[in-house]
């Protein structure tokens, strides 16, 4: 199983993205349950920001749009969503600490320890340096071409 990181959602959801149409495919995939995949509550509301945001999409969402979509991942049945605990908190501080992450780095950190926390050791992300200091979790990009 993988984590769907917060920007294939996005660029699922943005015509005007060169990784559009490859990150559609994942994402219905995931969504049908072709694709074992998972994300996590962070990623649902980091998406609502993306899509709400002018500096983002060229076509920003309405909230009510953005909502909607984001309702669509939190109750897909075949996405399994995981969510940190009070232990995943201290693990994230933790591997910030060790990482000397500043500023919101710490989301990644947090991501990562909710996905390991669930057994999860692979993210599907577009930015895979900012995982790669990260030893236990292995960072893809699916839109690198081989």
């Amino acid at each position: 199983m993988l984590l769907l990181d917060t920007n294939v959602l996005a660029y699922a959801h943005d015509p005007a993205s060169k990784n559009h149409e490859k990150a559609m495919k994942l994402v219905e995939s995931a969504l049908r349950g072709e694709l074992e995949a998972c994300i996590s509550c962070q990623n649902i509301a980091e998406l609502y920001a993306v899509l709400t945001r002018t500096l983002k999409l060229a076509t920003p969402y309405k909230a009510s749009e953005a909502a909607e979509v984001c309702e669509l991942y939190a109750k897909s049945k075949n996405l399994l969503k995981i969510m940190p605990t009070e232990q995943t908190y201290m693990k994230a501080l933790r591997l910030a600490e060790r990482m000397g992450a500043t500023s919101t780095k710490i989301f990644d950190c947090l991501l990562v320890a909710t996905a390991l926390e669930n057994g999860i050791d692979t993210i599907y992300t577009e930015n895979t340096e900012d995982f790669e200091p990260i030893e236990s979790i292995k960072a893809i990009n699916p839109f690198h071409k081989k």
